[in-house]
């Protein structure tokens, strides 16, 4: 027991574990960013401007938070493509430059601070994405490249456990959502898709007439969302089946996305799986 432990830490402070994971989740997550600032671009001002839909925040005492929460302050709303143009270049820059870990903070404080302005109309899925971003800036796909074995041997450490942290955030995502959902009649007995379904906000025309008379597909669409959610915290672990449980858990969430309509949440979710499995098609090219 002892020296399996003994083991464990040697590779985990020695070996960069996740290089390919962290180099495909930052290229992922950095895409998406930049897709969702491009297509929002037109509402932009209407977002985060001085004379933005959305009331302030409650002020608070925390001076991290208010950091991030610069476009309250009316004289910073109104130079509000200074944040955009800020995102947009630093993760341009993160992508095709040197220096990711620079430039991921830089993508970390614009990000959150277009997050924080339109946070109200924010869901899970981009929750997620911020608690992830701020990890990534301490991953790093070449930590085993530093040269000097004291600060070699901290940064794959640090890189490692952030990968871990993250998978984490995956995790209890997942346990919380059950979790609650188990508290509901309306899961057990199968029927919560019914309703998702009659929620105009949450659901397609085309997909709510087709599905909406089908008592089959409704209790199996309920019960398989609750199942995949309480398992998928276990057998994520185990190496022979974890790719059948991601590819299970792609379904769903395409599903959230083509039936409930939340297209980022569900793209969020699937860009998180990079963090447990990479398939070799995709190793194969990072090594490239």
């Amino acid at each position: 027991m002892y020296k399996a432990i003994n083991n464990y830490i040697d590779t985990i402070t020695t070996t960069t574990l996740y290089a390919n994971n962290i180099r495909l989740l930052r290229r992922a997550l950095l895409i998406f960013l930049l897709c969702n600032t491009l297509l929002l671009l037109s509402y932009a001002k209407t977002l985060y401007g001085a004379h933005s839909y959305f009331l302030p925040l409650e002020k608070h005492s925390n001076s991290v938070l208010n950091f991030f929460n610069l476009l309250e302050k009316p004289n910073m709303a109104a130079n509000w493509k200074f944040f955009v143009g800020g995102q947009i270049l630093s993760i341009i820059a993160c992508l095709f430059l040197p220096y990711k870990r620079l430039s991921t903070i830089l993508v970390y404080f614009f990000t959150m601070s277009l997050y924080y302005k339109t946070i109200p109309i924010q869901n899970g899925g981009f929750n997620l994405l911020v608690i992830v971003l701020f990890l990534l800036i301490f991953m790093d796909e070449n930590a085993d490249a530093v040269k000097h074995p004291v600060l070699k041997t901290i940064n794959i450490t640090i890189s490692n456990f952030a990968v871990w942290a993250a998978r984490f955030q995956i995790i209890i995502l997942y346990i919380v959502a059950s979790y609650f959902k188990l508290f509901g009649q309306t899961w057990l007995n199968g029927t919560a898709f019914y309703y998702v379904l009659y929620n105009d906000t949450y659901s397609l025309p085309f997909i709510k007439n087709l599905l909406i008379s089908n008592s089959f597909f409704i209790h199996a669409i309920t019960w398989f969302a609750l199942i995949f959610q309480l398992l998928f915290p276990v057998l994520v672990w185990f190496k022979k089946i974890k790719p059948f449980i991601l590819f299970l858990g792609i379904l769903f969430h395409l599903m959230i996305i083509f039936v409930m309509g939340i297209t980022d949440f569900g793209i969020i979710m699937i860009i998180m799986y990079l963090l447990f499995y990479v398939p070799k098609f995709l190793n194969q090219k990072a090594n490239s």
